[in-house]
């Protein structure tokens, strides 16, 4: 999910693990419109993780 995230933000942004599976994002400058489809790109991105032996 690191990895994800901290792909998914510019140079500017921070990604920061806060706990053991939270994280903080902070995006410094950012419109609303890009800001929408940043989050997007994660969550689809976030989506696709498989977790062998995972079981809902």
């Amino acid at each position: 999910m690191a990895s994800i995230l901290s792909s998914s933000v510019r140079n500017l942004d921070r990604v920061v693990r806060y706990g053991g599976d939270e994280f903080l994002i902070t995006f410094k400058g950012i419109s609303h419109e890009v800001l929408r489809t940043r989050l997007e790109q994660m969550r689809a991105k976030a989506e696709k993780i498989k977790l062998q032996d995972y079981i809902f």
